[in-house]
C-alpha cells in the first residue's frame, strides 16, 4: 500500500490492548478481530470526508480562493477538498495480519492531503487516525468479538 497509512497498533489503546492481552487468542481468531477493527477504522476514516474534520476534531482548513475558482470551473457543484471525485475516499484499503492491521489510501496523493505539502502552500487535511469518537468504537467492536468466542468455547 503506497500513498498514505496509518497502523491500528492496539498496544497503543490502553483499554483494549488489556482486554486483548487476557483473552490469549488463537493467530486466526487474532487475525479475524483485527480484520474487524480495520473495517472500523475505514470506515471511521471515510466518515471525516462527511464530516470534513480530521482524527483531533480540528476541521480541515478551507481551500484557497484561487482553488475554488479552479474547481467551481473544473468540477461544477462540487464538494469541499477530498470530496469533489470521492476517488481517494473510494480507494481506503486495509491489509491485516496475526499481529497488525494497516490501513490507507491507495492514491499518490494520499499522504499530500493527509500530512500537507508546505512547499506548495497545502495544508495538510488529516482522515487516517482513531481520534477519540473511535476508541469506544474499537473497544466496543472487540469487547463483541471476545464475548462472541468464549461463548463458542463454552458451548464446545
Amino acid at each position: 500500500m503506497s500513498a498514505a497509512a496509518i497502523t491500528v497498533d492496539t498496544r497503543q489503546i490502553s483499554a483494549l490492548a488489556d482486554v486483548l492481552n487476557r483473552a490469549a487468542l488463537e493467530p486466526g481468531d487474532r487475525r479475524q478481530l483485527l480484520i474487524n477493527l480495520a473495517e472500523e477504522v475505514r470506515d471511521i476514516s471515510e466518515e471525516r470526508f462527511e464530516t470534513k474534520r480530521g482524527p483531533d476534531g480540528s476541521p480541515w482548513k478551507a481551500i484557497s480562493d484561487r482553488h475554488a475558482e479552479y474547481l467551481a470551473a473544473r468540477f461544477p457543484g462540487a464538494q469541499p477538498p477530498l470530496v469533489v471525485s470521492g476517488e481517494l475516499r473510494d480507494t481506503m484499503e486495509r491489509q491485516v495480519s496475526t499481529e497488525e492491521a494497516l490501513v490507507g489510501a491507495t492514491k499518490v496523493y494520499a499522504a499530500v492531503h493527509q500530512f500537507g505539502w508546505p512547499e506548495k502552500n497545502i495544508p495538510a487535511r488529516e482522515y487516517l487516525g482513531i481520534g477519540s469518537e473511535g476508541e469506544p468504537r474499537l473497544a466496543e467492536i472487540a469487547a463483541d468479538f471476545l464475548e462472541s468466542r468464549l461463548s463458542e468455547r463454552r458451548a464446545a
